[in-house]
């Protein structure tokens, strides 16, 4: 009879002593980044400065939010196509580049969606 209570380690699970670090460094990371854009953004009052505050200031915010969808990040949501992932990452890519390309890009983007559930539903089925 196999004791199903105790469940292997998972391979993706990089704890050290019941405490997640990654999630913390993150976290540190955001800290000094905020800290750092206010001090740049204070005692410098050349362009320079205020573009690398700013810049400090949003990866930051970036930091931040990774640091609180963490738990998100690590279980990836298996409803969600891998497709529509790519295909969101290649308009917003255009967009960015070129606003017009959104007339163009969004219903390419669906489309993509479209026949990537297809071609999915094909090989599950």
């Amino acid at each position: 009879m196999t004791d199903r209570s105790k469940s292997p380690p998972s391979s993706t699970a990089r704890r050290s002593g019941g405490i997640d670090w990654m999630r913390h460094a993150v976290l540190l990371i955001a800290v000094i980044l905020f800290v750092v854009a206010v001090v740049v953004r204070q005692s410098e009052t050349a362009a320079g400065g205020q573009f690398f505050g700013a810049a400090c200031f949003r990866i930051g915010l970036v930091f931040a939010a990774v640091w609180l969808a963490w738990d998100s990040l690590r279980r990836p949501a298996r409803w969600f196509p891998p497709v529509a992932l790519m295909a969101g990452l290649g308009v917003l890519a255009a967009i960015a580049a070129q606003p017009r390309l959104a007339l163009v890009m969004i219903p390419a983007a669906g489309a993509i969606v479209a026949i990537g559930a297809v071609v999915r539903g094909m090989r599950q089925g």
